[in-house]
């Protein structure tokens, strides 16, 4: 895979600014590239929850069934490891780690292939790493697959009830 990234777009959401449910970015998947980056950093909310996720569809609907698959590890500097896995359900799932307060902001890195194809699955892989609270760090690594032939334009990152602040950068990889 070529390694030459196009800046495509960012969102930022200073501390100051209020909060958002997710994080959605429209339109942002185009017949331009078949490979994405996407970085998050700064991820920071009202509690400590982990990032899941789901693909927007060329007619700018959140795509809700239970289209997609993943699996993802957990690794705990204060405890057992964890596998998140599921064939199918309605998000990507366990992504990365959102911390409830400023030093404890999460972050992620996320490769998405062949979006815009409508005759091909949409895969991702990732990474991520958080702070949990008192407890220590958590790091996540993520394999993913929308299972419909279908073009995506767009994606959403959930998970927490407010996010208070975050930045995200989306390049295109040509």
């Amino acid at each position: 895979m070529a390694t030459n990234l196009e800046f495509i777009k960012e969102v930022v959401l200073d501390a100051s600014g209020g909060s958002d449910t997710k994080i959605v970015l429209q339109n942002i998947f185009s017949e331009k590239y078949e490979n994405y980056f996407i970085t998050m950093t700064k991820i920071g909310s009202n509690i400590d929850y982990y990032v899941w996720s789901r693909l927007i569809d060329a007619s700018d609907n959140e795509i809700t069934g239970s289209e997609y698959a993943y699996a993802s590890e957990q690794l705990k500097s204060y405890g057992t490891e964890y596998e998140g896995k599921s064939t199918g359900t309605t998000n990507w799932n366990f992504m990365s780690w959102v911390g409830s307060g400023d030093e404890d902001s999460g972050g992620m890195s996320l490769y998405i292939h062949n979006p815009y194809d409508a005759n091909s699955y949409t895969f991702a892989t990732g990474e991520g790493v958080g702070y949990y609270g008192t407890s220590g760090s958590v790091g996540y690594k993520f394999i993913g697959v929308h299972k419909v032939e279908e073009r995506i334009t767009g994606i959403t990152f959930n998970g927490a009830s407010d996010y208070s602040e975050f930045i995200v950068k989306v390049y295109g990889i040509k």
